[in-house]
């Protein structure tokens, strides 16, 4: 994984479902204790969940108070069975991740695709 090659220490994957030894659960069910996460780097996943407010509070739960949320998606897609959520603008996300605080946003549009990114503090 690429962010244990930047020198992460602790590096732990989720996905939609658990799938081989790299991801070792369901974003909608972490197997972690609460406020286990000081940091959460959600790059395009969060458009495929099955139900984003289940998954919102899955985040807010295993993140430290005062943690860190990195989430990427694309957006301006027609929506269809795997990419299920545009989510638009990053301060959409605040209403389904319980806490959390929009730092900062960047948009970019390379060709026909379009993507939005966002840092989040999560408050308790």
């Amino acid at each position: 994984m690429r962010l244990r090659e930047a020198g992460c220490v602790e590096v732990t994957g989720l996905d939609l479902l658990p799938v081989n030894g790299c991801f070792v659960g369901d974003m909608h069910d972490m197997p972690f204790t609460d406020n286990y996460f000081g940091m959460i780097w959600a790059s395009h996943v969060l458009e495929h969940a099955l139900d984003p407010v289940e998954v919102g509070q899955e985040i807010s739960r295993v993140i430290k108070p005062g943690g860190y949320l990195f989430a990427a998606w694309p957006t301006a897609f027609k929506t269809n069975w795997h990419d299920r959520h545009d989510h638009g603008h990053p301060k959409n996300l605040v209403w389904w991740i319980p806490g959390a605080q929009l730092l900062c946003q960047q948009h970019t549009v390379a060709g026909p695709s379009e993507e939005w990114a966002g840092i989040y503090r999560i408050e308790k």
